[in-house]
């Protein structure tokens, strides 16, 4: 066990100052408690009593852990609901996550149990900080190499409990924005991602140097979600945009799934296009506007179905039905998004006034719409026409964002080769499952479609007509993506040889 101080900043005897030592050693004595019962039920539950007793020391536990939050209020209920809340998630997932393995993964449980206890013992009286770190970082490592068992693969409802435990570990290791921390503490707990693999992912998200391959692997295919939040939630925006954090959070978590695992149009590609337009912008947009192209940016292609909108039209699909062969899968991304926008537990715009509700609503349709390939001339021929106007917090700039989205959107050639060749590779692999579909449909194989396709030279053409002009118009809206023009000039060179 750990060795306790209670002398470490944040502690509860400084937390309180004028509490004696007697409270001191209550709040001590509940905590062992919680840990010596969540040791004892792992450990009847590893030899076989996975019934009964089991089931009853893991509610004591729970209620153990409801102490704590009641003893830490006690000592101050200002900073008592900045962390109890937390540790109260952390303890019933784990002790439900393991209940559930008992009986496939016992020794891996008590493995668990002995980190948990303690994670517990640093609770509020603290150990030292470098030990504290070393425990966070253990319990983490331990349950990922829980959720990488078979077992754990096999069973949904395990994975998603591993999955929740790690997240509630994050919570305490995350830094939180000022400004989020009270509404934070009073019911989002758990959702912040601060592994130091993603961590070290994050460190470059300002940058087109940012991977979000290494992101997808440390977020189990989780991107959008996990990037979602960062940008959204842990940075302060939704707090200065008044917008509630869980609905948010629901709403990332909605949209991430109403993306399908396709090679290219999946929701690594949104997250995707949602870190270009963060490092496009750096801080030329007012709050509001950000907030609305990160939302554009993470929905644009929501329910993408991996076929175009001419394979659509062609086979009379009902989306193209629908929509009068208008736009069809940008349509269809705008009214997936409202959709879920209007189920209540995603309703991030319920508490708007009307007129703002109005304009958000009017911007975020024109800017999806907008990220259809046939409007790029139009799109860029209205940008080029129109200067960049100064910011106005009651107004959004449309069509800049819509441009932004857009340059977003096509922004892969502008990476380093090593990322732009695998994103080439993702949607050729999306394109020549198109062009297999239409040959056995007998349809016109798209130009895109054919698998004899010149990879090398369709690419130029890609860059020399639609990236070079967008990123040209772009360093006139935004001149901090002057060196991007660089990197597309290297990777043009790069394909050229190629050819």
């Amino acid at each position: 066990m750990a060795q306790l101080s209670a002398e470490a900043t944040g502690s509860p005897a400084s937390c309180a100052g004028h509490k004696g030592k007697k409270e001191l050693e209550t709040g001590a004595i509940v905590v062992l408690w919680a840990e010596t019962m969540y040791v004892l039920a792992v450990y009847l539950g590893a030899c076989g009593f996975q019934e009964g007793w089991t089931g009853a020391l893991l509610g004591g536990l729970e209620l153990a852990l409801l102490g704590i939050l009641a003893v830490e209020r006690w000592w101050s209920a200002v900073d008592a609901s900045k962390w109890g809340t937390d540790w109260v998630l952390i303890g019933t997932s784990a002790a439900q996550v393991t209940g559930r393995l008992l009986g496939c993964t016992g020794v891996e449980g008590l493995e668990l149990a002995a980190l948990g206890t303690m994670l517990t013992s640093g609770y509020r009286l603290r150990v030292a900080a470098d030990e504290w770190r070393k425990q966070q970082k253990q319990l983490t490592e331990q349950l990922q190499g829980l959720i990488a068992l078979p077992e754990s693969l096999q069973h949904p409802e395990i994975h998603k409990g591993l999955l929740a435990c790690i997240e509630a570990v994050r919570t305490i290791t995350a830094p939180v924005h000022p400004s989020t921390k009270q509404e934070l503490s009073n019911g989002l707990n758990g959702h912040f991602t601060s592994t130091p693999s993603e961590l070290a992912v994050f460190s470059t998200v300002n940058s087109m140097e940012f991977n979000i391959f290494t992101l997808q692997e440390s977020t189990h295919n989780h991107t959008l979600h996990s990037l979602g939040q960062y940008l959204l939630l842990h940075s302060g925006l939704c707090t200065s945009q008044q917008i509630p954090l869980s609905q948010m959070n629901e709403l990332l978590i909605a949209l991430e799934a109403a993306y399908f695992p396709l090679p290219y149009h999946s929701s690594t590609h949104a997250a995707d296009v949602l870190q270009a337009v963060h490092a496009f912008v750096r801080g030329e947009l007012t709050e509001r506007e950000e907030m609305v192209l990160y939302l554009a940016a993470a929905a644009h292609d929501v329910g993408h179905p991996g076929r175009n909108n001419v394979f659509l039209v062609n086979t009379g699909n009902q989306l193209a039905v629908l929509y009068n062969d208008k736009a069809v899968l940008e349509n269809h991304h705008v009214s997936t998004l409202f959709r879920l926008m209007n189920e209540e537990k995603n309703a991030i715009f319920a508490k708007f006034p009307r007129s703002d509700y109005t304009q958000i609503r009017s911007t975020l349709i024109n800017m999806i719409l907008s990220t259809d390939i046939s409007d790029h001339s139009r799109l860029l021929a209205a940008v080029q026409a129109t200067s960049f106007p100064p910011s106005n917090p009651n107004q959004l700039r449309t069509l800049h964002l819509a441009f932004i989205l857009h340059a977003g959107d096509i922004s892969n050639p502008t990476r380093s080769w090593s990322l732009a060749h695998a994103w080439t590779q993702l949607i050729l692999e999306e394109c020549f499952l198109q062009g297999d579909e239409e040959q056995r449909l007998n349809l016109p194989i798209g130009p895109l479609n054919d698998r004899n396709l010149n990879i090398a030279k369709c690419q130029v053409g890609f860059i020399e007509h639609l990236v070079e002009p967008t990123f040209k118009a772009l360093r006139e809206v935004l001149p901090a993506t002057e060196g991007l023009r660089e990197t597309l000039a290297e990777n043009k060179e790069a394909w050229k040889q190629k050819e």
